[in-house]
């Protein structure tokens, strides 16, 4: 448990530093009502490399903010920003998919967070981490999840996400009681072994079912 816990609190880490990017970056999330105003929404979605090694550790590439019905928008590495092994993996990855690694003037590409993350997606090696998925790590192990997302016998969530945005939570009964586990134990740290008190999932945000 505290292996599983300690990856968890890892994750967090991560996606608090890219949602402080992404405010740094005055990133905003994406739509506006009729009435001009923008979504009330602070979801984010961690977005997890799935490396070859399992022994690896768990690498946040970015995170999805979700937007103003169902639209979102992802904040996240470039190509040339990844660490070495992950961006040579990535970059044949992109020449599978028929992005040139190098341009006509022989200078390497850097290809943008969207391009990298829909790539990664596409080949199942990316993972949209869903509070469903959290739950299914800490039973089985991060490295049977990964390798459900490799063998295409678990969903890499992009689909969903990229339709429903956070309602992809809250259309799904699954995820939702899921999501209300979560929230549950950020509202009761001791509950959950191995955490710092001072973590809180950002899929246990307690956000109005009002917002948009």
């Amino acid at each position: 448990m505290e292996n599983q816990t300690n990856h968890e609190f890892d994750i967090q880490m991560q996606v608090n530093n890219w949602t402080a990017i992404a405010l740094d970056r005055n990133i905003k999330r994406p739509g506006v009502s009729s009435n001009g105003r923008r979504t009330n929404s602070k979801l984010v979605y961690p977005i997890l490399y799935i490396p070859a090694n399992d022994n690896q550790s768990k690498v946040v590439i970015g995170v999805v903010l979700t937007g103003f019905a169902g639209m979102n928008t992802i904040v996240g590495y470039s190509l040339q920003d990844l660490e070495p092994e992950a961006r040579d993996d990535v970059t044949n990855s992109l020449e599978f998919e028929g992005f040139p690694s190098h341009s006509s003037f022989d200078e390497q590409m850097d290809w943008e967070a969207k391009t990298v993350v829909d790539v990664l997606l596409e080949q199942r090696k990316a993972l949209i981490l869903l509070p469903a998925d959290i739950l299914f790590a800490r039973q089985h192990g991060w490295e049977a999840l990964f390798e459900n997302v490799r063998q295409g016998t678990r969903s890499t969530n992009r689909t969903v996400v990229y339709k429903l945005g956070r309602a992809a939570i809250k259309f799904s009964e699954i995820q939702r009681k899921a999501h209300t586990q979560l929230k549950h134990e950020a509202n009761h740290p001791p509950f959950q072994v191995g955490i710092d008190p001072s973590y809180r999932s950002e899929f246990s945000k307690d956000e109005g079912d009002n917002a948009n």
